[in-house]
């Protein structure tokens, strides 16, 4: 499998001849990791990149005057240009994607490195010449760290990849136990802090709301042996305490745990209390049972966010 050119900020800037007699030498990163292109293939893939290599630029203007010189027999060395703020490993990434080196670009990303990516795709306004990659490194199967997901929700976001952010959205709301503003902290200095907390709060609203339902499925689950009256309350109210104890809180507990906790088949320790009309075998098979047809109903991406949600602050249900 490919892998980005390594880094070491002890020693001095390593030199990437991604085309050995291109004539753009890119200077990027706190590392200053020099990486050689030929600026055809550059500015046909990134609008941005063909403005500032143009004649109403400074390093359009020296590159007009290499391409002169070189004209007039004239040995020139490559124009340099200076990209500090950029990741390295990214812009590399990117422009050997641009340039068709694909034994160089690879397989996979983890989370993280896949939004410098998409920030240095969407920066350069280059993601269609990166949509092949993209579709290969996208997806959050097998990943529940919340930073992580976090990370897949925002590339996916930025590369308008509808499917792989509701999914990266569903497992957040299922997975993240802690405030959703806490993951937007790390990010507010690279993306539209409008965009980052506007995800939070539907991702908050979201979980509170299934929250809200997995409780009231527990509440109100078939088989549960009270008539109406005194004991329904009296089941109610133990089963509600029963169940905020199982997990440490309902507030703090993700949906997964809370899940998890009811599936493992412990009876609720309330006071003992808990539906105190059913045998304690009965109710754990019911309160399992619940869990897991909550879990299938709500499998898939069908609660995760959409991007039109989060750049429009619209209802979900208005237009899907």
């Amino acid at each position: 499998m490919a892998s980005v050119t390594p880094s070491n900020e002890d020693s001095a800037p390593i030199t990437v001849d991604i085309a050995p007699d291109g004539d753009v030498v890119f200077i990027v990163g706190p590392t200053q990791r020099r990486i050689r292109v030929h600026s055809l293939f550059v500015k046909t893939a990134s609008p941005v990149l063909d403005a500032m290599l143009g004649p109403n630029f400074k390093e359009g203007q020296r590159l007009a005057e290499t391409s002169s010189a070189e004209t007039s027999s004239v040995k020139a060395g490559p124009v340099e240009i200076e990209l500090p703020e950029d990741d390295a490993d990214a812009i590399e990434i990117i422009l050997n994607i641009i340039h068709g080196r694909n034994n160089k670009v690879p397989e996979q990303l983890s989370p993280n490195k896949l939004l410098q990516v998409a920030l240095a795709g969407d920066k350069y306004d280059c993601l269609v010449s990166l949509a092949f990659a993209i579709w290969a490194w996208i997806g959050c199967k097998g990943i529940n760290d919340p930073e992580e997901l976090w990370a897949l929700a925002l590339s996916a976001y930025l590369f308008q990849e509808e499917e792989a952010f509701a999914e990266a959205t569903s497992a957040l709301i299922f997975n993240h136990e802690g405030s959703y503003i806490d993951l937007v902290r790390n990010h507010e200095a690279v993306m539209d802090h409008v965009m980052l907390f506007n995800t939070a709060a539907m991702l908050e609203e979201a979980r509170n709301r299934l929250r809200m339902k997995l409780l009231m499925d527990v509440l109100r689950g078939d088989g549960w042996q009270y008539g109406p009256g005194p004991k329904k309350r009296k089941h109610e109210a133990d089963c509600c305490t029963g169940l905020v104890l199982s997990v440490g809180g309902l507030g703090n507990a993700s949906l997964s745990r809370i899940l998890e906790t009811l599936r493992q088949g412990d009876d609720l320790p309330a006071t003992d209390k808990v539906a105190t009309l059913e045998p304690v075998d009965q109710r754990v098979r019911l309160i399992r049972s619940i869990a897991d047809k909550f879990a299938e109903d709500q499998h898939g991406h069908a609660h995760g966010l959409c991007t039109w949600c989060v750049r429009t602050g619209e209802d979900h249900d208005t237009h899907w």
